[in-house]
């Protein structure tokens, strides 16, 4: 009988892609179950199954429970446009998703429900945002719904689901080779291989970045390490420079960094200087720290990128 069985939603996304792959690499004894809306993934083994689930219907989702009766969830989907997804009103539809899938996991005697939340959830001009001492002040309506979607989940797991623990991940920035176009690393790609100009912010702007491959670990050790509730920061450590960012991509391709035009773009919503993100609550409940390899993971996003091109 295998003991642990993952409901994993939003399995075909940017961040499921890379929670898949660590739980591949895994020895455990475990059932996943990826859920999809379109096209599922690629087949990995008998211990993956793919599940096509509308999550905004509640009933299906219900159903689904009853049937699979999962241990644990690792709840990734959230539907935005890339362009979109600051102050799109799909958030707040992601709301009530949500809490339903929730409801049904817990009722059906779900131990461990894991949240992606967000650093947008943060007062944006502190430099550090640390769990205990960083106001939760969004600067969008997508930061406000997921602080507000904790609260939600918190208020109805302590009234009605206290055998459910409820770990809340506030993740930061990300990159690989499977994310959104719109995102700054493919935009930076793109630039850097066609020679096309791209306005970006100044250069000395910076920011924590990782590959994602290090989020998909750290979410499968805390899903597999804590069955207490936990707020708790993923983010990379270090902070690197928007100059930085490009002249290792820039290495990636073998190309000059002329077509990056600085200072010439303005956010679409108010953003600082610089932050930190405070990694210690994570690292001692799970006794793991994301590793500092930014640079040979940027070259090597380019390079994979370049080979992508050229195969195509």
């Amino acid at each position: 009988m295998i003991a642990t069985k993952i409901l994993l939603t939003g399995a075909t996304g940017f961040v499921g892609g890379s929670v898949i792959e660590a739980l591949a690499k895994r020895q455990d004894h475990f059932q996943a179950f990826c859920i999809y809306k379109g096209v599922p993934g690629p087949f990995l083994d008998n211990r993956f199954t793919w599940i096509e689930c509308d999550l905004s219907d509640a009933s299906a989702c219900a159903s689904l429970m009853m049937k699979l009766q999962p241990t644990h969830c690792i709840h990734l989907a959230w539907d935005v446009p890339p362009q979109e997804f600051w102050h799109s009103l799909k958030n707040v539809d992601w709301i009530y998703y949500s809490v339903a899938l929730f409801k049904a996991f817990a009722n059906h005697g779900g131990k461990v429900f894991l949240g992606a939340g967000s650093i947008a959830e943060y007062d944006w001009s502190a430099t550090m945002l640390g769990e205990q001492d960083t106001p939760l002040i969004p600067a969008t309506l997508y930061g406000e719904t997921k602080r507000s979607l904790y609260s939600i989940l918190n208020h109805v797991k302590r009234t009605h689901f206290p055998h459910t623990a409820l770990l809340w991940a506030r993740i930061g920035h990300f990159f690989g080779e499977f994310q959104p176009q719109q995102k700054l690393f493919s935009r930076l790609f793109k630039s850097l291989e066609t020679r096309e100009s791209l306005a970006v912010m100044p250069p000395d702007i910076r920011r924590p970045y990782a590959h994602v491959k290090h989020l998909g670990e750290a979410l499968i050790r805390a899903t597999f390490a804590l069955d207490q509730d936990l707020i708790f920061n993923i983010g990379a450590s270090q902070s690197y420079s928007l100059r930085e960012i490009v002249e290792t991509l820039a290495e990636g391709v073998q190309k000059d960094t002329s077509p990056i035009i600085y200072g010439g773009y303005r956010p679409p919503v108010s953003e600082p200087f610089d932050f930190k993100i405070s990694m210690e609550r994570f690292e001692q409940a799970v006794g793991w720290s994301i590793p500092d390899t930014f640079s040979e993971d940027a070259v090597a996003f380019a390079q994979n990128l370049k080979k992508n091109c050229v195969q195509k």
